[in-house]
């Protein structure tokens, strides 16, 4: 391909499709519970910082329907030792918590919410240090995608390189890249998306992304990508609930190969 869309470099810097903003109703349900679940949120966060001080900052709102029902997403900023990021994710009608980040992904820092340029699916993404890394692995990040369905499973669990992701962030985007997904660059930043190659633990050629099917709602890719000799990433298929392991040495044709997971 000659040229790309931009894609985002690292999930705080993306340009985004953002959902619609919360209803007043909503926002005033929404307000009411995050008022009563800041004290905790605050604390787990100041936990996370090694006891410091933490405080939430910010909070935007947005409205997503899935299947018939509608939640209130909260992205929230808290401010303690470090700045991060997490998501609370709401029943509208109700003003229930159905989702938190902090209780899923306690050590997820960055947070964003993405379509990855699909029509209607919305994804919470969420980035963390990698604090299992074992023989001198370089893969220093760890991505974990959840869908906003209702059910709030995490789709796939990945470890990469750090700053190394780029995405579809919007349909044109996704159109003129050919697929939906995140893509892992290793340390390669000069090639365009999604024109690198790697190989699978087969040594098959292969794309190092990983792309949403939104007709069998899951992500297929490679489960290793290694570029010149070094693994890029590697999907941890124990905590990937919505991921089949294919073959993406073609964007528009995911192949399950053999050794599909989960």
């Amino acid at each position: 391909m000659a040229s790309t869309p931009l894609l985002g470099d690292q999930p705080s810097a993306a340009p985004q499709l953002l959902p619609k903003p919360a209803s007043s109703q909503a926002q005033l349900l929404v307000s009411k519970r995050l008022s009563e679940l800041a004290e905790d949120s605050a604390a787990s966060i100041g936990n996370f910082t090694h006891n410091g001080p933490a405080t939430i900052e910010a909070t935007r709102l947005y409205s997503i329907e899935f299947d018939g029902k509608s939640f209130t997403v909260a992205h929230v900023t808290v401010v303690g030792l470090r700045r991060f990021s997490f998501v609370v994710v709401f029943d509208s009608l109700s003003g229930d918590a159905v989702f938190s980040s902090i209780d899923a992904f306690p050590t997820a820092t960055d947070v964003v919410i993405t379509s990855l340029g699909t029509e209607s699916d919305w994804f919470i993404w969420l980035q963390a240090w990698n604090t299992g890394l074992s023989n001198g692995s370089p893969l220093h990040r760890r991505s974990s995608v959840v869908p906003i369905d209702g059910e709030f499973l995490c789709a796939f669990t990945a470890n990469h390189f750090a700053n190394d992701s780029a995405w579809t962030s919007t349909p044109e985007q996704a159109k003129a890249v050919g697929a939906n997904g995140i893509f892992f660059t290793g340390k390669d930043r000069q090639t365009a998306i999604p024109n690198h190659r790697a190989k699978d633990a087969s040594g098959n050629t292969v794309i190092p992304a990983l792309l949403w099917d939104t007709q069998q709602r899951k992500f297929g890719g490679p489960k290793i990508a290694t570029m010149n000799d070094a693994t890029v990433m590697e999907v941890v298929t124990r905590e990937s609930k919505h991921y089949s392991e294919t073959s993406t040495d073609s964007l528009t044709n995911l192949i399950p190969t053999d050794s599909a997971s989960n």
